[in-house]
């Protein structure tokens, strides 16, 4: 009976704190976290107009920045174009939030690779 009660009660709690057993939901919303926290931005796949105005197949587009976290300070800008993260291309979001995971308890410095007016840029972030 104890232990029924046990069980009875730690579900009721983890069910009250929201605890979901839907991981796949949970992951794509943890890297989307460790984006705003780490790098301090937020990005979309490129849709046809970002392609056509690029000539791009790949990549990810700004949809905001954080003020004062190392994106801002680095000067990424929303509709910048992500195409490099370290040493990884960057094809679309998915892609993007597995590189996020390589990076989410890192320090110091990480090169992006950016596509600003049609220029690549090299920016370099200081993650601390």
């Amino acid at each position: 009976m104890k232990k029924i009660l046990i069980l009875f009660f730690t579900a009721s709690f983890l069910f009250s704190c929201g605890v979901s057993s839907n991981t796949k939901s949970n992951s794509k919303t943890n890297s989307a976290d460790t984006a705003k926290q780490r790098f301090g931005l937020s990005v979309i796949d490129l849709n046809a107009s970002h392609k056509n105005l690029t000539d791009l197949s790949h990549g990810v587009v700004v949809e905001s920045v954080y003020s004062g976290l190392p994106s801002n300070v680095a000067g990424i800008v929303v509709g910048d174009i992500i195409v490099t993260l370290g040493k990884n291309n960057i094809l679309n979001v998915d892609d993007f939030n597995t590189v996020l995971k390589k990076y989410k308890y890192e320090y110091g410095q990480v090169n992006m690779g950016i596509v600003r007016n049609g220029q690549l840029q090299k920016i370099i972030l200081y993650l601390n």
